[in-house]
């Protein structure tokens, strides 16, 4: 599931509902993920003072949006611009952006980017070059 319509050029942005007044937890949690995707929902939850279940529940009702698929979305997202603009390993970065298991991290990206991390990097560097 994509956040994003059309080219993406930053972190996934979650669509808020019409409410007037947003919950500031879930604010919380949205600056926290920004700020380092590589948080497990555990820790977001205790940041917001709540258990995992009910951040998920207040995170999709305020956004819209899976918070475990915003998540996996910021990483994802984080991940290709240290690939782009960095010689890191992509191993590095797998556990840079909170996966534990390198494989998983290579299997999510290639869901999303449709290429393997080192094909990735390759891709953008080529195009850089044009």
């Amino acid at each position: 599931m994509s956040l994003h319509a059309g080219v993406s050029t930053g972190p996934a942005r979650p669509f808020h509902s019409s409410k007037a007044q947003n919950d500031q937890r879930i604010e919380r949690v949205l600056q926290a993920i920004r700020a380092d995707p590589s948080q497990p929902i555990g820790a977001l939850a205790m940041l917001a003072s709540l258990s995992v279940s009910r951040l998920s529940h207040l995170f999709k009702m305020e956004t819209s949006c899976a918070l475990r698929s915003y998540l996996v979305e910021c990483r994802l997202e984080r991940a290709a611009r240290v690939l782009q603009s960095s010689e890191t390993p992509v191993k590095e970065i797998s556990y840079s952006v909170g996966y534990q298991h390198p494989p998983s991290f290579a299997r999510a990206f290639a869901a999303k980017f449709g290429c393997s991390p080192k094909q990735y990097r390759w891709q953008q560097r080529s195009l850089a070059k044009e």
